[in-house]
């Protein structure tokens, strides 16, 4: 028997056995088996990093990996090297996007190595990292409209912004009235969510009530469709941003996001770089922003006032007939996050000082107490960018349309 019949053979015998693998599948190693070692080989650095340097990984599902981790310097050349690579090669006929992913966080992760290690970076440049044609914040003269509909709205004495503190202030949940306000608003986030997304049977959310944290809620996923939610009881929480708490941090938001892209891409495809959450990289932003416009939409306004007199300010001990003013404000208030994001990415740029800052969050966003926001600024400098700007580019693409299949998109993307 010859070298070529022997091979012609052995490639009849592969085909019995498998039945329906094609022939190119045979004589050519599948696009996907390669970008899995790239995988894990970006799954390997970031978990490196993390021992230098934690808080690099959000949250993790998969077991970290215990070899003695590289120099943070050899991380980056190791992260460069892999994203050229993967620049490379020829399109992934299979699975485009996972190497578009793939490519997004190497680079990322190499270049902020790269920025840390040099001590100085652009706004411009942080952003670039996290956000896809990333561009300075615009102005949105729609604003002005918004701020004479709420003139109209809101008890005239004072300034626009004091007026709306006072108004807000009328609406805040005592806190020992939080957890029940929180545990019906996260079951009506989540009827609705059913409504349009199948959900694995065992998936939960346990929410634990805090202090002394540096935001008002917080979701880390735990792996196998369970997520622990915190919410901070040091902060005022009106009823409109307790439903848009439960809504970001749980149903349709953080939550059902890791649900589905576990299912998905983790166990029914095995692809290992959805095993890890890197904090403040282009999926974590990606997923901030996702959470963020699903917080906002998932109830229409109209659900809202419903839920809010019927059900959450009987609940909060408020007046139910004064709940729809106050969905009403809070809807339009929500709208000039555009103005926050501006003034935000100018503070970070240098072009504010804080106390400019301050005055431009007051003027153009009516935020009459803007320490925390600025301080959060601060802490997470254009990370905080994603409930803002992201918002707003989830809102673009979801202009004119249903929101659900927006939303269903975005989780798989």
């Amino acid at each position: 028997m010859t070298k070529r019949d022997r091979k012609a053979r052995a490639l009849t015998a592969a085909l019995s056995v498998a039945g329906v693998v094609s022939l190119w599948e045979v004589l050519v190693p599948r696009a996907g088996d390669l970008l899995d070692d790239h995988a894990r080989e970006y799954v390997r650095l970031v978990e490196a990093l993390d021992v230098h340097e934690p808080g690099t990984i959000e949250w993790r599902i998969s077991g970290p990996d215990n070899a003695a981790p590289p120099a943070v310097s050899e991380i980056g050349v190791r992260a460069a090297a892999l994203a050229a690579h993967l620049r490379s090669r020829h399109g992934d006929e299979h699975h485009p996007g996972r190497r578009r992913h793939l490519i997004r966080e190497t680079e990322a992760l190499a270049k902020g190595i790269a920025y840390r290690s040099a001590g100085t970076t652009s706004a411009g440049d942080e952003l670039a990292l996290v956000l896809d044609g990333a561009a300075r914040p615009l102005h949105d003269w729609s604003i002005e409209t918004i701020r004479t509909e709420l003139d109209a709205l809101l008890p005239a004495s004072g300034s626009l912004a004091a007026r709306l503190a006072a108004f807000e202030e009328r609406f805040l949940i005592p806190p020992r009235r939080i957890p029940a306000v929180i545990g019906q608003a996260l079951a009506a986030c989540r009827a609705e969510t059913r409504r349009h997304i199948r959900l694995p049977a065992e998936e939960s959310v346990i929410v634990d009530y805090v202090r002394g944290r540096p935001w008002l809620g917080y979701a880390r996923y735990l792996g196998g469709f369970q997520t622990a939610m915190e919410v901070n009881l040091d902060f005022p929480i009106s009823v409109d941003r307790a439903i848009t708490l439960a809504c970001h941090e749980a149903y349709p938001g953080h939550h059902v996001y890791n649900v589905v892209r576990e299912q998905r891409f983790v166990r029914e495809r095995g692809w290992l770089e959805f095993t890890v959450m890197p904090a403040r990289g282009p999926m974590s932003f990606a997923a901030e922003a996702f959470a963020t416009f699903a917080g906002s939409v998932a109830l229409s306004e109209d659900i809202r006032r419903t839920l809010a007199a019927d059900v959450l300010f009987p609940l909060a001990g408020l007046a139910p007939d004064e709940a729809a003013g106050h969905i009403r404000v809070a809807r339009l208030v929500e709208r000039l996050d555009v103005a926050i994001a501006d003034v935000s990415f100018q503070y970070l740029s240098g072009d504010l000082d804080r106390r400019e800052a301050a005055d431009e969050l007051e003027r153009e966003a009516l935020m009459a107490h803007s320490e925390a926001t600025l301080a959060f600024v601060d802490r997470y400098r254009v990370y905080a960018l994603a409930y803002t700007l992201g918002r707003a580019h989830f809102a673009e693409r979801a202009a004119g349309r249903d929101v659900w299949p927006v939303l269903i998109a975005a989780m798989l993307d």
